[in-house]
């Protein structure tokens, strides 16, 4: 199945340049903004995320996750707990926590925690970093695919034979 992220949103999206740069960008547009970059880092790099937001606001009434394409999850912990406890207990409740999960929060107690606990832990700079430079290998990867692959006319991919007979079917249709 592949590594499972399990991200406190608010948290990490704190430490997103994209979101500090000025002008200040509006907190829902870049809530959905990471949503949709956490999305094309798990499609691009075949892992899974389980984004957790403390849950005030719009969404406090949702029990459910809201799934995403690239198989993200996003989840907002209910008023009377924060994205730590839903982390903390979802990493708990894991049949298997051998590589697989790795959970992404600048608070040190709750990467400590879930260590213990057997998932791998990683702060928000360098999950940051590891989605960017896998975003950027892709799309390296994708033009150096596209220079590789482009265009040729269909002579140039053709048998002397081939071609000569269309030459001589051209000639004939000239006339």
């Amino acid at each position: 199945m592949g590594i499972t992220y399990y991200i406190d949103g608010y948290n990490v999206l704190h430490q997103w340049d994209e979101f500090r740069k000025p002008p200040p960008m509006d907190f829902e547009a870049a809530r959905d903004a990471f949503i949709a970059l956490v999305s094309r880092f798990c499609t691009t790099a075949g892992c899974r995320a389980v984004i957790v937001f403390d849950g005030r606001g719009r969404h406090l009434h949702r029990t459910e996750p809201e799934q995403y394409p690239g198989g993200v999850d996003v989840l907002y912990a209910p008023g009377h707990s924060s994205a730590d406890s839903v982390i903390e207990r979802s990493i708990y409740l894991q049949p298997s926590r051998k590589l697989d999960l790795v959970v992404v929060s600048g608070d040190r107690g709750i990467r400590d925690l879930c260590v213990a606990l057997g998932a791998l832990a990683m702060g928000p700079r360098n999950f940051l970093d590891t989605v960017r430079e896998s975003l950027n290998n892709a799309s390296r990867n994708l033009t150096q695919t596209a220079q590789r692959h482009t265009r040729t006319m269909l002579e140039e991919r053709l048998d002397t034979g081939s071609l000569n007979r269309l030459r001589a079917w051209r000639r004939r249709l000239e006339k």
